[in-house]
């Protein structure tokens, strides 16, 4: 053999040599990318899915001013001092749920409440509540699954709490609470993307609407927009394995449906409420609801309201449209 043959062999040992080690490096940049990416999605699914602690719960209203953070804790003590009926039952699915019913004096409609992601049933309702009271309206007040007394260790956003909402109109009916009277669905963030879903569902015909404030379209839908405005990694990197996750804990998938999906199925009225300076469900959220529903609807979008806070930052022009909504509805038949 030639020494230049020999020579041109030996680069083009060293040169494979060199690319073997290349993309060995490569690879183990590859696996690390990957595991970095499996650690982040089960990170997120654990902080959006696991049960809040109180300590959670609490910090529900650290981020308001302090005398509306003042005001909001009283009213939510007090709402909890309140005399109610205890409510309990089974979900469906086997979980314990939990629930307060507060009768109206003189009992005009029901109103099936359903609080937020990390919120409790007297915080969520707590400065809105002696208005629905002194409306006439009746009031249960649930607790989520996975939160306060209720059981349960994933939260579902509402993919699975909006069959616990039917199992809570079963409720009413067997115990005869409200009778003969409309029923409104309503709730607050989580609580309003899960009466949406219901929206969704065969529901009975004295349900005369829905109440969604500030609520999100879906989970995946606001699993991105949090992730990406607080991380710099991709939240398409993670879609696939956060969604896994999901799925595995919820018994199906997290896209499984979505409130403008649901929403195009409800052909009986809608009240929309967003702040619209809500930095953490962003309002288009609700406006894709607002626009997707099918049947009579309405919406309020406040000036200057962060999110959930649409009641305290304007509290005249939402009692005003929920008097407007309940005049217009309470008589309401389904054609």
């Amino acid at each position: 053999m030639k020494r230049y043959e020999k020579r041109t062999l030996r680069r083009a040992a060293q040169t494979a040599l060199h690319l073997l080690g290349l993309a060995s490096a490569l690879a183990g940049a590859a696996a690390g990318l990957l595991r970095l990416r499996d650690l982040a999605a089960e990170r997120l699914v654990a902080s959006a899915m696991d049960r809040p602690s109180p300590a959670d719960v609490a910090r529900s209203f650290a981020s308001l001013p302090a005398p509306l953070r003042q005001e909001a804790d009283a009213a939510a003590e007090a709402l909890r001092a309140r005399e109610t009926l205890r409510l309990e039952i089974r979900a469906r699915d086997g979980v314990r749920l939990v629930g307060h019913w507060l009768p109206a004096a003189q009992p005009r409609r029901v109103v099936l409440g359903f609080h937020g992601w990390h919120s409790a049933w007297n915080r969520d309702f707590s400065l809105s509540a002696p208005f629905f009271l002194e409306q006439g309206c009746s009031l249960l007040l649930v607790e989520q699954r996975a939160h306060g007394e209720s059981g349960g260790e994933s939260i579902g956003y509402g993919l699975l709490e909006r069959y616990d909402l039917l199992d809570w109109l079963a409720e009413l009916e067997v115990r005869g609470l409200g009778a003969g009277l409309p029923v409104y669905l309503a709730g607050v963030s989580m609580g309003a993307t899960t009466v949406m879903l219901a929206a969704g569902l065969p529901l009975p015909e004295r349900v005369h609407g829905v109440m969604a404030d500030c609520g999100f379209t879906s989970a995946p839908d606001i699993w991105e927009s949090v992730w990406t405005g607080a991380q710099p990694l991709p939240y398409a990197l993670l879609r696939g394995a956060v969604e896994r996750l999901a799925e595995a804990r919820l018994g199906l998938p997290p896209d499984a449906d979505s409130t403008p999906e649901a929403l195009a199925r409800w052909e009986r009225p809608a009240l929309f409420i967003h702040g619209l300076s809500d930095h953490f469900v962003p309002p288009e959220m609700t406006k894709r609801s607002f626009e997707a529903c099918a049947g009579p609807k309405r919406l309020l979008l406040v000036e200057g309201a962060g999110h959930a806070l649409s009641y305290p930052k304007d509290p005249a022009a939402y009692q005003a449209a929920l008097l407007d909504f309940w005049q217009a509805f309470d008589a309401w038949k389904q054609a």
